[in-house]
């Protein structure tokens, strides 16, 4: 019964370190993406909810450019 908890719980901390390491190296790519939209900020992690709204705002932008393109 011990035995079982312990594996239980080994898998449950794997499974969470994963999730935060796909995190942590998602959120590098999008923090150096910002930085490189942003010269002279090269040391400068904008503020998350700033991130993503500024990520959206790209993802917009090129949707558009994609729809006026494709037409």
């Amino acid at each position: 019964m011990v035995a079982l908890r312990i594996s239980r719980l080994q898998e449950r901390i794997a499974e969470l370190e994963a999730v935060f390491d796909h995190r942590w190296e998602a959120d590098m790519r999008a923090i150096k993406m910002w930085q490189e939209a942003h010269p002279g900020n090269d040391d400068v992690w904008p503020d998350h909810a700033d991130l993503v709204c500024w990520l959206m705002a790209v993802n917009q932008k090129l949707r558009a450019e994609l729809e006026l393109v494709s037409k």
